[in-house]
Formats: structure tokens, C-alpha cells, sequence
């Protein structure tokens, strides 16, 4: 795939911080990191998502991450422990999952991506606000939302990086 949706994931995802960002987010937060991009995409290209819309990219997707995506993520961080007297063969292992993990995440942009295209164009809510609305279900005690904040931040900062070109 070589849609502008991945080359902007790609660049996206490159940009400082915003890995480390987007790792909290999707552990802390629960955020889906191809839903954020794809949301983040969205408002750049001029068609903001408003909260039912993102509703709906969420069940658009909901089947291929569930059955696919995040068992492979499982697997893959499963494979970080320690396998006595195969270590090397099971990192052999773990850096093929994660590769199909990544192939795996580049057919969930191509469903983004999809679905963006057949999306009118229609209002949408500011980035902040999207953002936002993908962390709903994030713990609220203090040290996890400070840490959330901060990764919102820095998605937000490269999200307007972008826009700049």
C-alpha cells in the first residue's frame, strides 16, 4: 500500500516524541494508534471527525483489530520474556510477529484510509477535542492522566508540525 494514509502514518509516527506518545496512549489510554492517525489525518486533509463519526471508524475497524491486530501485539510482547536455552531462537520468532504485526497495522490504515474516502465531507470537532474523544475511557487517577496529557501534547505538537508541512 502506498496510500497518503501511510506515507502520513510514516511520517507521522517519525517525528519526535510522537512514538513514545502514542505508546502511553494506547497503554495507558487504550487509544487505538491507527484510529488516532487516521483521526489526525482526517483533520489535515481538511474533514474533521466529530465523536459519532469516530464512533463509527471505530466499528469500521473493530473486527480486523480485535481478531487480528491485537492478538499478534499479545504474542509479540509475550515473546519478550525470557525462553531458557532459546532465547535466540524466540527473538528470532518475536521479530517475525512483530513484522506481521506491522503488515497486520498497514491493512488496518488501508480500512482507514477506505473509509475516510467514503466519508462526506462534514463538520468535525477541533483536533483537540477527537483526540480527546479516542482517551475517553482512560483511568482517571492523577499520575496516569499527567501522563496522558503530556502524550496528548506531543501528538498534538506533531500533528501541527505536519499541518506546516
Amino acid at each position: 500500500m502506498t496510500s497518503s494514509l501511510w506515507d502520513f502514518a510514516l511520517d507521522f509516527y517519525a517525528r519526535p516524541g510522537v512514538s513514545g506518545a502514542c505508546l502511553t496512549l494506547q497503554d495507558e489510554a487504550g487509544v487505538d494508534v491507527i484510529q488516532l492517525i487516521a483521526v489526525l489525518h482526517a483533520e489535515l486533509r481538511g474533514q474533521p471527525l466529530d465523536a459519532e463519526a469516530i464512533g463509527h471508524l471505530r466499528e469500521a475497524m473493530a473486527d480486523w483489530r480485535q481478531g487480528v491486530v491485537l492478538p499478534l501485539r499479545a504474542a509479540r510482547r509475550f515473546l519478550r520474556q525470557p525462553l531458557a536455552g532459546h532465547d535466540a531462537e524466540k527473538e528470532k520468532l518475536r521479530q517475525s510477529v512483530k513484522a506481521v504485526e506491522l503488515q497486520a497495522e498497514k491493512l488496518q490504515l488501508a480500512l482507514a484510509e477506505a473509509w475516510l474516502e467514503a466519508r462526506g465531507a462534514s463538520e468535525g470537532l477541533p483536533l483537540r477535542a477527537a483526540v480527546e474523544t479516542l482517551c475517553a475511557a482512560a483511568p482517571t487517577d492523577a499520575g496516569t492522566r499527567a501522563r496522558i496529557e503530556e502524550a496528548v501534547a506531543t501528538i498534538l505538537a506533531a500533528g501541527e508540525d505536519c499541518r506546516r508541512g
